[in-house]
């Protein structure tokens, strides 16, 4: 590791590391499985997203349920603010397929109201449990 002004930044990394590190093997010990990764993944998801079924914070089952139901949703234009002159949002189905685009259309009946191409990732966001 190269000297910076920032060392104590990679200090603090060091010792969360090795920190999961031990938790790593005290989840080995008691009996369970899988790598360092995937137990990384796991411990990740925990925080981020506290402790709901399947690792999502933004729709829980019933949430779920609600965004697949055909003919409730429809596609809106994300309003103006006073600093932008035209407003746009990330798609989350582009993004979740590692693609970054904006949109100027959203779901104005979904809660969040995600961002959503309106060429196919708005259909894709509304039949797939997956988002």
């Amino acid at each position: 590791m190269r000297k910076s002004r920032v060392w104590y930044k990679k200090l603090a990394v060091h010792i969360m590391q090795m920190a999961l590190y031990n938790a790593y093997v005290l989840h080995r010990y008691a009996g369970q499985r899988g790598t360092f990764l995937e137990f990384q993944e796991e411990v990740i998801k925990y925080f981020l997203f506290g402790d709901q079924e399947g690792g999502s914070a933004s729709t829980s089952g019933s949430e779920a349920t609600s965004r697949i139901v055909p003919g409730q949703h429809f596609p809106g234009v994300v309003p103006q603010t006073a600093s932008k002159g035209r407003s746009q949002k990330r798609c989350r189905v582009c993004s979740k397929n590692g693609i970054r685009k904006d949109t100027i259309h959203h779901c104005e009946t979904c809660p969040e109201k995600p961002g959503l191409c309106m060429k196919d990732c708005f259909r894709i966001y509304h039949t797939s449990l997956d988002f």
